[in-house]
């Protein structure tokens, strides 16, 4: 039963990187129609890297700590970028988003 917790607290980890990975692509150009499988390959990827992360329990520290980091940068730049569209923008003129 452990191993399937730390499957699934990896999976929990990468949610938000998947998230900001895909709206990247999207703004990149990728069509909306294949994000659904941009997410499935990404979510594959997740599990089989805690799959191997498991037999690899001298990686888990970093990798924790490096998700992490991640999900911090992540968090933070959605709360500028939230905080910009209402405050900021109606103080400049500019129309919110």
């Amino acid at each position: 039963m452990q191993a399937f917790g730390d499957i699934s607290i990896y999976g929990v980890a990468a949610a938000p990187i998947i998230v900001a990975l895909l709206a990247l692509a999207t703004r990149l150009g990728l069509n909306t129609k294949y994000a659904p499988w941009v997410n499935l390959v990404l979510q594959v990827a997740v599990y089989g890297a805690s799959l191997y992360l498991m037999n690899k329990p001298e990686f888990k520290e970093p990798v924790v700590a490096g998700l992490s980091i991640i999900i911090g940068f992540l968090t933070t730049c959605g709360l500028f970028d939230r905080t910009e569209r209402v405050i900021v923008n109606p103080i400049r003129g500019a129309p919110a988003a």
